[in-house]
């Protein structure tokens, strides 16, 4: 059995794995931050 949190959890991954947009979004930082051309959030604070 899953537990209601669990639950919570899986439909928001289903929900950003659907969304076209936002997985080509985070491909693409991803991406961007293999070649160095991101900072972390750390690093502008």
């Amino acid at each position: 059995m899953t537990e209601p949190a669990d639950c919570g959890s899986l439909e928001e991954t289903l929900d950003v794995l659907l969304d076209d947009e936002l997985v080509a979004s985070i491909l693409r930082s991803r991406q961007e931050a293999a070649r160095g051309e991101r900072l972390r959030l750390r690093d502008d604070l």
